[in-house]
This record gives C-alpha cells, structure tokens and sequence, in this order.
C-alpha cells in the first residue's frame, strides 16, 4: 500500500491489515524496499 501522504495520519494501519488479513506484516519506505529486491537479485 502507498500511502501519498505519510501513514501517520492514515486510518489504514497495519494492525488493521493484520488483523483482517489474518498475516503479520511489516512497513517499509520505497528505498528500502529497493535495496532488499537488489540484495536478492
């Protein structure tokens, strides 16, 4: 999920995805994310 504007001021939290989703997830920013695939590639 992308958030434009900071997932601080979202009503979408990540307790809320794991709790409806039934998974434990994780946050990360774009450049971290980038250097993981790059890492596993």
């Amino acid at each position: 999920m992308r958030y434009a504007d900071a997932v601080a001021g979202s009503k979408l939290q990540a307790s809320w995805f794991e709790k409806e989703l039934g998974v434990v997830g994780t946050a990360r920013n774009a450049n971290t994310v980038a250097k993981l695939v790059q890492l596993t590639a």
